[in-house]
């Protein structure tokens, strides 16, 4: 599978914005802008804070709580590449039923955590995890694994059932 990258383009990493996310993909990919929707993030000030410092000073960023982001995504306008980052597969299908009807999503770090199985080294799913992203993939939403862009693209299918 060849990616082809979508604007916004969504990511599952539940290590939110981290180095491979805003070097790996922001500086490889004409991304403009970080939106991280996260509730957690949120209500901890000094954690959102500190999140906003990862984002280089020539793009934007905002972090908002994932409410906030839906609506945000909704009015948005904007032609400039957009990457949305999330913390879990759980968020994702909350987004979608939101109406933020995204067509693609990157699963790109979901770690290890009691009862997941492991797919890739760097993706672990649980039931939960399994059950939205079967939810997703029935709405029509093509999931597909992969790290950083330069690396292998897996279909999630393929992994689950290949």
């Amino acid at each position: 599978m060849t990616a082809e990258y979508t604007n916004p383009l969504f990511r599952v990493d539940d290590r939110l914005l981290h180095g491979s996310v805003v070097v790996g993909w922001g500086e490889t990919l004409p991304v403009a802008e970080f939106l991280l929707a996260d509730d957690q993030i949120c209500a901890d000030d000094l954690a959102r804070e500190l999140c906003l410092t990862c984002i280089p000073p020539d793009k934007q960023g905002q972090v908002l709580p994932l409410q906030e982001a839906v609506h945000q995504l909704q009015s948005r306008i904007t032609q400039d590449m957009l990457m949305v980052v999330i913390r879990s597969c759980t968020e994702a299908w909350a987004l979608y039923q939101a109406g933020i009807c995204f067509t693609r999503l990157n699963l790109g770090g979901i770690h290890f955590q009691a009862g997941s199985r492991k797919l890739l080294p760097y993706i672990f799913l649980t039931a939960e995890d399994e059950e939205n992203l079967g939810l997703l993939t029935a709405a029509g939403v093509e999931i597909y694994c992969q790290d950083l862009p330069g690396n292998h693209c897996y279909p999630l299918e393929e992994l689950l059932h290949g």
